[in-house]
């Protein structure tokens, strides 16, 4: 599990820069590179990361499985809203306010409270 999650994070970080180099000098086509890195980074990366943390949390608190839960779908929106407006596909918009939403009032929320009554003890 762990080997999957260090390949593909590896591919991933690999994918992004060439997309990024290829899209900065005008080689053809970086969207077919984008979308393969996206398909790693959407099925691969992070559910093999969020599966990682699930599992060594697994015997702590809701409020942690709240937290995973909620930020593995709050970026893997994020990822999709990515790979539709760069490849000018319709939804982009509606797929990020969903994200926003998600990530902004319960992620962060949770994660900075959880943080915040940590560091008082």
């Amino acid at each position: 599990m762990k080997r999957l999650l260090y390949v593909s994070g590896y591919l991933s970080a690999i994918g992004i820069t060439t997309t990024v180099f290829m899209k900065l000098n005008h080689f053809g086509h970086p969207g077919i590179t984008f979308l393969l890195t996206s398909v790693i980074l959407i099925f691969l990366f992070i559910p093999s990361l969020f599966l990682n943390l699930y599992k060594r949390d697994l015997a702590k608190s809701l409020s942690n499985k709240l937290i995973y839960s909620f930020g593995f779908i709050g970026f893997e929106l994020l990822v999709v809203f990515a790979l539709f407006r760069l490849n000018h596909w319709s939804w982009s918009t509606s797929i990020f306010l969903t994200s926003f939403v998600i990530l902004n009032f319960a992620f962060f929320p949770l994660l900075f409270f959880k943080m915040y009554r940590k560091s008082a003890l």
